[in-house]
């Protein structure tokens, strides 16, 4: 037996799933396929209403199914969570793959550096249409592309903060800090890796890109109409006590990962359209004595509408859009 099949035996994958029926056999696949097989694979299935469970069931003994009444992705993954048996855990959602090395590389990483408790790597966003699949450039940019140990504040605070389809945690360490909160649900991610990195601020990251990260352009649509849902507020609310309660040596990077968490939103918002929502969301702000991001995150918001619309051409044709905001 080699060393990295120890491993085999301690990892559980966690996917939840809401009316995955396009998507959920290809990644369910990419799991099943990894060069270092994880001890289960679990499914939850949150109160779709299309073909999942049924998918799911007929992929066989290997894939373990959780059904559950519709409650929000950071319940159903708090659900896996709860049934899973394996001393890491990861996590990936129900339309994202895994390339087939991602489990092994993770793995020896560890191996070799037994004091981390958590490891991400870089990974591909791809652009998806009914004719075809566009893999756009390595995400994130701003970090080497040799494996190292780096600092997690800095990834949290930086270009890109690390994804969830790429993270391998001790599970324990993800109950120890509470879990996903599910009042959330696009924060969840981030909410929970802060928390994490004030519990272990080391990082072991993988340079290479071993996921990837689709994009599609439904999910992107609507967002111009769209309000503001309550659970940022709610998000930008825990960030706030999260900063007043961190431990002195790790306020600063709780600081630059809030400036970053709520200026990207409101920068998004404006450079969308949405420039009455982003000046209501500054407005709350400054209502409830909250941390302002700097300048370079709410200029958009200050331009007529007519120049944003030209910005957001340029802006379309240089960047692929994401599923939710930062």
């Amino acid at each position: 037996m080699n060393q990295t099949s120890e491993m085999t035996d301690k990892i559980s994958v966690i996917i939840p799933a809401y009316n995955a029926e396009k998507t959920i056999s290809a990644t369910v696949e990419s799991v099943l396929k990894q060069t270092l097989p994880p001890y289960e694979v679990i499914v939850v299935n949150d109160g779709s209403k299309d073909r999942t469970q049924e998918i799911v069931e007929a992929m066989g003994e290997r894939v373990i199914l959780i059904n559950q009444s519709n409650s929000g992705v950071s319940a159903a993954r708090n659900n896996g969570l709860a049934h899973a048996e394996g001393e890491w855990v990861a996590f990936l959602d129900s339309d994202d793959v895994w390339h087939p090395t991602k489990l092994q590389k993770q793995a020896d990483f560890l191996l070799e550096h037994a004091d981390l408790h958590w490891c991400a790597t870089r990974f591909y966003r791809c652009a998806v249409s009914e004719k075809s699949l566009s893999r756009d450039h390595a995400h994130p940019k701003s970090i080497s592309h040799e494996n190292r140990v780096i600092d997690a504040f800095d990834s949290l605070s930086g270009q890109t903060a690390v994804w969830i389809g790429t993270i391998l945690v001790r599970k324990s360490l993800v109950e120890k800090v509470g879990a996903f909160c599910e009042e959330l649900a696009s924060p969840a991610d981030n909410d929970l890796w802060i928390r994490v990195a004030l519990e272990q601020p080391q990082l072991g990251f993988i340079g290479e890109p071993l996921a990837d990260y689709m994009i599609y352009p439904e999910s992107m649509s609507g967002q111009a109409s769209r309000k503001i849902k309550p659970e940022r507020f709610t998000f930008y609310r825990r960030l706030a006590d999260l900063i007043e309660n961190a431990p002195a040596k790790h306020r600063e990077g709780c600081k630059k990962f809030y400036d970053r968490s709520v200026g990207i939103y409101l920068f998004n918002l404006a450079r969308a359209g949405q420039v009455t929502q982003s000046r209501e969301l500054m407005a709350w702000l400054k209502e409830n004595r909250m941390r302002i991001p700097g300048w370079r995150y709410r200029w958009p918001m200050w331009l007529p509408t007519s120049l944003i619309g030209i910005f957001r051409s340029g802006w379309q044709k240089l960047k692929p859009g994401r599923r939710n905001s930062e």
